[in-house]
């Protein structure tokens, strides 16, 4: 156990490093959890869509119903009956819809003849569309008065604005999880592969030097089981990191009680460690090539940010392209990010909804040990004197 407890010695002589380390990304994932979890509604609020209605037909029952239902779905804009004012209003956004109304409308519409309002709306934004639905909605409603042979609509305005009550129950076996417990989780991807990019390496290096690589060389210990010892150093770190950062989370989660089901957070604790053994892989790899703290910080902040953005950290997977999509499936973190999403969204713990979960996490750990192997071949190949990957002597 010497290679294992000269890491022990390499992390007492960087512990500050390291804590620094722990802390900066800790209050990293701390602050990205709270602002981006903030950001996120937890209830719908009906939008309130600017609309401009300009009547060119006088103030009728109809047309006065009309405007009072509109007033209740949206903001009524005063402007101009102006064909350019209404196009600038709608360029720089202070109205998303405009109603105008022809004159004589009342009249042929009370007649039962096909006339429509003329519109105009801000292209590709769902405001337009609701409130084209809602202009929809009063005519096709006030239409069926007329048909009726009901003359009198001063009625309808109070008709539209009925609502059902509507009692929503749950019967899932698991309560909805938090927005701060799903941002927490899904960020932890991004800092923990980032920190142990940079723990591994403080480490990594000081086994890279070339005396101590000869003087490994030379020791009766076979090179595997040195590998291994550091390896496993790695892993016990990397656990270390996972509980810290758990434990310091479950502070704002029991206090805003946001704690999950506890099934819920065994699964999430168990990702958690598969995230671990995927980051021990994936630094261990980088550790070999680390030869400087510029490299270090640039190795960290790369593989991290490119995983992560594949992965479905930052961005999520629904707004990524077919093609992206395809290449993200080949990267760890994707599975790490698709099993919180899983975990997040059950609804029951049987073992048809269980399945895909333990698929993902299935699947982190092959990246992990192919990872590792990977590691493992390009050091045997050094100390064999096969490797390809040094740099080629000047001729």
């Amino acid at each position: 156990m010497k290679a294992f407890k000269t890491c022990a010695r390499v992390t007492r002589r960087h512990l500050l490093l390291l804590s620094l380390y722990l802390l900066i990304f800790t209050v990293m994932l701390l602050l990205f959890t709270g602002v981006m979890s903030s950001n996120s509604p937890t209830e719908y609020e009906p939008s309130q869509t600017k609309i401009a209605i300009i009547n060119r037909d006088g103030d009728t029952p109809l047309l006065s119903g009309f405007r009072q239902f509109l007033s209740e779905k949206g903001e009524i804009i005063p402007l101009e009956d102006d064909e350019t004012a209404l196009k600038d209003a709608l360029i720089y956004g202070e109205i998303q819809y405009a109603v105008i109304i022809p004159q004589g409308f009342t009249d042929a519409f009370l007649a039962g003849e096909a006339v429509k309002v003329e519109t105009m709306a801000v292209k590709m934004q769902a405001s337009s569309v609701f409130a084209e639905q809602f202009v929809n909605q009063y005519f096709s409603c006030a239409e069926l008065y007329v048909r009726a042979g009901i003359s009198d609509l001063t009625a309808l305005p109070e008709v539209m604005g009925q609502h059902a009550v509507v009692e929503l129950k749950q019967y899932a076996d698991a309560r909805e999880v938090s927005s701060y417990v799903t941002t927490f989780y899904g960020m932890f991807g991004y800092v923990m592969t980032a920190l142990m990019i940079l723990s591994t390496s403080t480490i990594m290096m000081a086994f890279n030097r070339r005396p101590v690589r000869q003087r490994i060389s030379c020791s009766p210990a076979p090179p595997a089981a040195v590998n291994l010892q550091i390896a496993a150093f790695l892993g016990l770190t990397a656990l270390v990191y996972t509980a810290f950062m758990t434990l310091i989370a479950l502070i704002p989660m029991i206090s805003g009680n946001q704690l999950p089901d506890g099934r819920q957070f065994l699964l999430l604790t168990v990702n958690t460690i598969c995230l671990a053994a995927i980051s021990l892989s994936i630094s261990f790899l980088c550790g070999l090539f680390i030869k400087s703290t510029t490299i270090q910080n640039a190795v960290a902040n790369f593989a991290a940010l490119i995983l992560s953005f594949l992965g479905g950290i930052f961005v999520p997977t629904s707004l990524l392209s077919d093609q992206v999509l395809a290449i993200s499936k080949f990267t760890p973190l994707y599975w790490y990010a698709d099993a919180v999403q899983q975990i997040t969204l059950l609804s029951d713990f049987s073992p048809a909804s269980l399945g895909p979960v333990f698929v993902s996490m299935a699947i982190e750990l092959a990246f992990a040990v192919v990872f590792l192997l990977l590691a493992l071949f390009i050091i045997r190949q050094r100390n064999t004197g096969k490797i390809i990957f040094k740099k080629a002597k000047a001729a």
